[in-house]
């Protein structure tokens, strides 16, 4: 079984490391080129994160805030190239420093949405495709000492769920900053029920109300994979998701009727992602009397949340307290505590969960009702892996074939327990793979 589980991460991890994923070339006021030796020599008085968010390419509220607080900021960016090429380069070099005992100081990444691609040409390349496998491997310093003196940093104060995601038997070792749920903002006067509020997976496929199902269905790129809470226990090295399972929730996709064009449902819905904006959570707390929230179920009868955002430090960098001392702003209240007033701390952490997210502090939001009637209902927490990426693929070209076959899934299956298939991907080296 341990075996098994190996090759079907090593798997999950090879299709994003070795697929040609990806856009357009960037570059940053404190970036350097991988193709020019260590990454992490390119400073040798400041910490280096490295990040695929561009917003770090210039000043913006979070360095803003660190020089005010701090007086300076003792940390530079180095971003992850938008052009496929490039970046495989680099992220290849970066596994390399990181095996070898080296690497970044500290990372500041999005977990990609199953939807994302790079200018439409495929998912974006990723240094850890597979966060809470790299997670188990040991990569990531334990933080728990540093949050007990942290100021800005108190995790009570977070979503327990969420944050506890990003802990390991040796305690904190990622730190969750943004996370997403499927939740639609549905017409009440067009629903059958209009209070239907599905508890249940199967509550939810088998609804006779046509309209609630092409919502769901012509939205599949909100919610796909929702309806898995979990796919491996990484700490015992088993595989939680079946063929079968898979399988079944293909063909309770196709069993959903699709709306002729997306024109039907502009009346019923307010729209698909809009609901986790400041603008949507307003929006419900205005209208709950004609507003329905539907949130995906999943197969264990709650709902399943994705940490879209995250931060981490290298288990080996010798620059660890000048990160964290970064790394805790993200989750102060000046950064994650919504005002009157513009807060572009705020702003810039929600970029980081490509603006459709939840921000994990308690008090993040001014009328945090939508955000609580989820919460109540969040019985699983994961990262977006590579396998998220198989299964929307997957799912997406079976809803626009002509005749589609749900055994599909079986095929699917295969490729990610033994590696076998292509998946446009070749195989590569699995021992590397293992930790990264």
């Amino acid at each position: 079984m341990k075996r098994k589980f190996a090759i079907l991460l090593s798997a999950m991890l090879l299709m994003q490391a070795v697929c040609g994923c990806g856009g357009a070339a960037s570059s940053g006021t404190s970036s350097a080129s991988a193709s020019t030796g260590s990454i992490a020599s390119k400073s040798s008085e400041k910490a280096v994160i490295v990040t695929d968010e561009q917003e770090f390419t210039h000043e913006n509220g979070i360095t803003r805030l660190a020089k005010e607080i701090y007086g300076d900021l003792n940390v530079e960016f180095f971003v992850l190239s938008e052009d496929t090429q490039e970046r495989e380069t680099q992220i290849s070099s970066l596994r390399v420093e990181i095996m070898a005992g080296g690497g970044p100081d500290g990372y500041l990444f999005s977990s990609p949405t199953s939807n994302m691609t790079f200018n439409g040409e495929g998912h974006p390349a990723t240094l850890f495709p597979d966060v809470q496998r790299t997670m188990q491997a040991g990569a990531f310093l334990p933080l728990d000492d540093y949050i007990k003196e942290s100021e800005y940093l108190r995790s009570e104060d977070h979503f327990a769920p969420v944050f506890d995601t990003g802990k390991t038997d040796e305690g904190q070792v990622v730190l969750p900053i943004t996370h997403y749920a499927s939740v639609f903002l549905l017409d009440k006067a067009q629903l059958a029920d209009p209070d239907f509020t599905p508890k249940t997976w199967d509550e939810l496929v088998n609804c006779e109300d046509t309209a609630v199902l092409k919502v769901v269905r012509n939205n599949l790129y909100t919610w796909c994979g929702a309806g898995i809470p979990r796919i491996a226990d990484y700490a015992a090295e088993k595989t939680i998701l079946t063929e079968e399972n898979l399988t079944a929730q293909f063909e309770d996709l196709l069993a959903m009727p699709a709306s002729e064009s997306f024109d039907e449902e502009t009346a019923l819905i307010q729209s698909g992602s809009y609901a986790q904006t400041d603008e949507g959570m307003a929006y419900y707390a205005q209208n709950k009397d004609t507003v329905n929230a539907l949130a995906i179920p999943n197969t264990e009868g709650g709902v399943t949340a994705f940490i879209t955002s995250y931060a981490a430090i290298n288990r080996n960098s010798p620059k660890a307290d000048e990160v964290f001392r970064f790394f805790e702003l993200l989750f102060s209240d000046e950064a994650q505590i919504d005002t009157e007033t513009v807060n572009d701390a705020r702003g810039t952490l929600l970029m980081l969960g490509n603006l459709n997210s939840f921000l994990t502090h308690k008090n993040a939001y001014l009328q945090p009702e939508l955000l609580e009637s989820v919460q109540s209902r969040v019985n699983a927490v994961r990262f977006y892996s590579v396998m998220d990426y198989t299964i929307y693929d997957t799912a997406t070209t079976l809803t626009w074939e002509e005749n589609p076959d749900c055994a599909a899934a079986a095929p699917l299956y295969a490729l990610l327990v033994d590696g076998s298939g292509s998946h446009g991907c070749g195989r590569g080296s699995s021992e590397r793979a293992a930790l990264v």
